[in-house]
């Protein structure tokens, strides 16, 4: 790509400026138009438009890790598909230090041998690898720390600060260790990204929902204190709790329709024993009686066995089912033991006897 701008002319060091509300939206990626160009040149075949797209997609300084990463594999793919293969194997070597685990679905040899190539030259490398310290005394500081960089991508910092005093964004140029001075104050939240060249973000550490916390954390919430544990005397009594009724539970319901496919079964088993005796009358008198005759009652007698062998196969099925479920239901909400009370006045006694449905 052409010779650009460097990033002293993109980020003000040891500065601060006042952000337009909490990065609520910091580190949030918003696509790119001219990415978006440069995807609609390559499903039509555009590879130069293409590659002039994703050159000022980069240009822009404003992708997140996610975005740097597509533009650098699409970058990677147009370079070869115009037999550029050592602009190609550069471009998958920077989307491989983002995304070590990066591949390429279905593409064919003339994409592959570069990708390929670029795994092999990085191989045994860790990939970028950042983190950060920070102090409060003498005064208050935070470094991004760059732990593994191949390539050489990261060429400052940019730290997303909310403190007592409000929004404030601080940029610094750099490698290996940035200092990014902070503001006075005893708490910060901070949204830290590694940017490269031209100001994209190319690692972050934090989201608005969850900073990184420097300075007093704030106090927990008091934890209730426990209830004071009552004597057997005084405790309540309460009734057995079900979880569920008995007419809601499946395996009622079960039985029900388990009786009901029953019943129809054996009024079919009936009806075909009804049409067996027909058919041996039929059979015994046959002089007076037409073949026709003895035929529909064969078929009646088949039809009606038929149906019964359903019948009772279905009624089989749901019994199973309606045992399992009321297994189940027991092990779940176990009836209450049987209680017995005796109770004794002056007109005698009286015994009762309950337990649970």
């Amino acid at each position: 790509m052409r010779a650009q701008k460097t990033i002293g002319t993109k980020l003000v060091a040891w500065s601060f400026v006042v952000v337009v509300g909490w990065a609520g939206n910091a580190g949030a990626e918003r696509d790119n138009p001219h990415l978006i160009e440069a995807r609609s040149d390559i499903s039509k075949v555009r590879y130069r438009r293409a590659a002039e797209a994703l050159e000022t997609a980069l240009q822009t300084g404003t992708n997140g890790p996610d975005q740097l990463a597509e533009i650098f594999k699409l970058s990677g793919q147009t370079a070869a598909a115009l037999g550029r293969r050592h602009e190609a194997e550069s471009q998958f070597k920077r989307l491989l230090v983002l995304q070590p685990e990066a591949h390429l679905m279905g593409a064919g040899p003339k994409i592959m041998r570069p990708f390929r190539s670029a795994q092999a030259a990085l191989k045994g490398q860790p990939p970028l690898k950042v983190s950060y310290r920070s102090q409060l005394e003498p005064r208050p500081g935070l470094w991004l720390v760059v732990e593994s960089d191949p390539l050489q991508m990261v060429h400052g910092a940019r730290a997303e600060i909310r403190a007592e005093g409000g929004t404030h964004r601080v940029t610094a140029e750099g490698q290996g260790e940035i200092e990014l001075a902070l503001p006075k104050a005893a708490r910060f939240e901070v949204i830290l990204s590694a940017l490269d060249l031209y100001g994209n973000r190319l690692a972050v550490i934090g989201t608005a929902r969850a900073p990184i916390v420097i300075g007093a954390k704030k106090a927990p919430p008091l934890s209730p204190q426990p209830a004071m544990e009552r004597s057997p005397a005084e405790r309540p009594l309460q009734p057995h709790a079900r979880l569920t009724p008995i007419y809601a539970r499946w395996d009622l319901w079960s039985a029900v329709a388990a009786v009901a496919a029953g019943s129809v079964g054996l009024y079919f088993a009936l009806e075909a024993k009804s049409a067996n005796d027909d058919l041996d009358a039929i059979k015994a008198d046959s002089e007076h009686h037409e073949f026709s005759e003895a035929e529909a009652a064969e078929d009646r007698l088949n039809d009606n066995r038929l149906a019964a062998f359903i019948s009772f196969g279905v009624a089989g099925g749901l019994a199973l089912l309606a045992g399992g479920l009321l297994w189940y239901y027991l092990a779940r909400d176990p009836f209450p033991p049987p209680e017995a009370a005796l109770r004794l006045d002056r007109r005698g006694a009286q015994l009762s006897w309950s337990f649970g449905f």
